[in-house]
């Protein structure tokens, strides 16, 4: 942003933001963590006539237990799970607030070889969610909202 000299706008927690039929919700970072720079992952709750998206950044537990005790985490239809799929986010007591239909992992196994992990994997079955996995496509996941319904397709080169 500097060396084109776009301006930037550092986002908080309570900030909403309104893109056309989209509003934004930036739900955490709620506080600083020194220690563990995943922890500050911006966690923003997008919002459709269609349906809902929650992306999760890379926070781990402990931003995920804060935004929890906040009571900020909201159904979601469509979770972006967070940390690549580690096992050390995507809790059990997260996923029964967010039920979501389907949940995307964005991950590579050559940079990320633990990812997905099988436990997490486990804990979103558990809750009934489609797993698309990014490494298992060629081009990416397309996922579509209608009428409060996600669904999710591999895209692969034709």
């Amino acid at each position: 942003a500097q060396k084109r000299d776009v301006p930037l706008r550092w986002l908080r927690a309570g900030e909403v933001i309104e893109a056309g039929e989209c509003t934004l919700h930036v739900l955490g970072p709620i506080s600083k963590d020194s220690k563990n720079e995943d922890n500050n992952s911006l966690v923003i709750d997008v919002r459709t006539p269609e349906g809902n998206i929650l992306l999760t950044g890379d926070m781990k537990r402990e931003e995920e237990a804060e935004l929890l005790s906040a009571g900020v985490i909201p159904q979601a239809t469509v979770l972006k799970v967070a940390h690549h799929g580690e096992d050390d986010s995507t809790s059990s007591a997260f996923l029964k607030v967010v039920q979501p239909q389907w949940s995307i992992i964005s991950t590579n196994k050559n940079d990320e070889p633990e990812t997905a992990a099988d436990i997490v994997l486990a804990r979103l079955w558990e809750v009934k969610s489609g797993v698309a996995i990014t490494q298992n496509a060629t081009l990416g996941i397309q996922v579509t909202l209608k009428d409060g319904v996600a669904t999710a397709e591999q895209m692969d080169y034709q």
